[in-house]
């Protein structure tokens, strides 16, 4: 599992739990623009929650298989295009401009194992449900 946008971590714990309940062990790597568990800044305090996205995932048991990067979305689909690694479930969550989420997609295909899925969050460009459904067309149509 591959997510960009970890913010919390929210997501992050629950893909990591049901992931984990059907017996995926696999890796798991979420990936967020600011750096997500700073122990100095705390900024998951800000958005009132209790414990960072790393404590998180420890706590529900599912730690030991989640990774966490600092690093804008784009650039790090640029060095993982370098790699072998590729996921079964990538979960798009961050910059939701049509621009941005183009370019991440793009990018995400070339990193999706086949049959693998690709979700995209709450993204509609100025609340136009079309572009919305084209990506998603596009996606489908791919795999």
């Amino acid at each position: 599992m591959l997510e960009i946008g970890t913010h919390i971590g929210a997501y992050t714990v629950q893909i990591a739990r049901a992931l984990s309940l059907y017996g995926d062990e696999s890796y798991k790597c979420s990936v967020d623009i600011s750096d997500v568990n700073s122990t100095s800044a705390k900024p998951w305090l800000a958005n009132n929650a209790s414990h960072s996205p790393r404590e998180e995932v420890n706590l529900a048991g599912v730690g030991e298989n989640v990774e966490f990067f600092y690093s804008p979305s784009l650039n790090f689909f640029y060095k993982l295009q370098t790699t072998n690694r590729k996921f079964g479930l990538i979960f798009l969550d961050v910059d939701h401009s049509s621009k941005a989420v183009y370019k991440e997609i793009a990018l995400a295909l070339n990193k999706l194992n086949p049959n693998g899925v690709i979700l995209v969050h709450d993204y509609f460009l100025e609340m136009k449900i079309f572009e919305t459904m084209a990506i998603l067309f596009m996606v489908v149509t791919w795999m």
